[in-house]
């Protein structure tokens, strides 16, 4: 009983990180000049409804918006 009540523990606990590492950030609004440098590739405009991978750095002018979103696979996972 021990050990599978260890072993279920477990399981969800694997199921939660592997939730929780698929998430990402997106971009769901672009009002003005935003752009986006991803980690080994040069900077370029940012996309509506783009991923936004870890290490990644955004920028905009003064005035403009660029906001993030977790992926509703987070939210399920948390």
């Amino acid at each position: 009983m021990r050990c599978t009540s260890l072993l279920l523990a477990c399981s969800v606990f694997a199921f939660s990180a592997a939730s929780a590492q698929a998430a990402e950030w997106r971009l769901v609004e672009l009002n003005g000049t935003v752009r986006i440098a991803v980690p080994g590739a040069e900077v370029a405009p940012a996309r509506l409804n783009q991923a936004v991978p870890t290490g990644s750095s955004i920028t905009t002018t003064l005035g403009a918006r660029g906001p993030r979103q977790r992926t509703a696979a987070y939210r399920r996972g948390a």
